[in-house]
């Protein structure tokens, strides 16, 4: 199960690479300012589409509002279930995915933003703290029991975390989307910025 669980995440982050390659590079705000929590909408809720509650129309309408619109000709990519759309205007976030249920009444399960440029993790702890665990082999940095996610540029095991390390998109979701991810994750608690070395001697094998 793991194993299977280690191909189908790596499997997502190829496909969603692809994807965002086909987006140019825009300038914009601040990543901060992307993701910016308000006082009714804390991570993982964006904009005001929360997983596990906002319909997929409603959210359909928020990123309609949001200057978002749907990527064309990707049919055959999308895996069931995920749409992606670009921004039109000028942001720091170039394409949203949201992956819904089947129901007829669609509910939003999670929300991927992801970034023009890639944004430097000590910028966005800045709004969420420290993670509370990781997942080293595919370089994920787990938050809330895996419903806030941060998804690396760089293998985890080929560099040394630091504030400066890149974060490539960010993965917001229900409270189980995540839950055989997170079952892994719990056994790995972030020890902050160590190298993977450290890691290895406080966990064992990690890479």
């Amino acid at each position: 199960m793991t194993r299977f669980l280690l191909i189908l995440i790596a499997l997502l982050v190829a496909v969603f690479t692809a994807l965002v390659a086909v987006v140019p590079p825009l300038a914009g705000a601040s990543a901060a300012a992307a993701v910016a929590q308000t006082d009714d909408c804390h991570l993982p809720c964006w904009k005001g589409i929360i997983p596990g509650e906002t319909t997929f129309n409603q959210a359909l309408q928020i990123l309609d509002d949001q200057g978002f619109q749907k990527l064309p000709n990707l049919d055959t990519i999308n895996l069931p279930g995920q749409y992606f759309y670009i921004a039109a205007q000028p942001t720091d976030i170039c394409q949203v995915g949201l992956t819904n249920t089947r129901a007829l009444e669609a509910i939003v399960r999670e929300v991927s933003l992801w970034f023009c440029q890639p944004q430097k993790l000590g910028d966005l702890m800045m709004l969420v703290d420290a993670p509370s665990t990781i997942l080293p082999l595919t370089s994920l940095l787990v938050y809330s029991e895996g419903r806030i996610v941060f998804i690396l540029s760089q293998p985890f095991c080929s560099d040394r975390l630091s504030p400066y390390s890149a974060i490539r998109y960010i993965s917001l979701t229900d409270d189980k989307f995540n839950q055989p991810l997170f079952s892994q994750t719990a056994k790995l608690p972030w020890r902050g910025f160590s190298p993977p070395w450290r890691y290895e001697w406080l966990f064992g094998e990690v890479c």
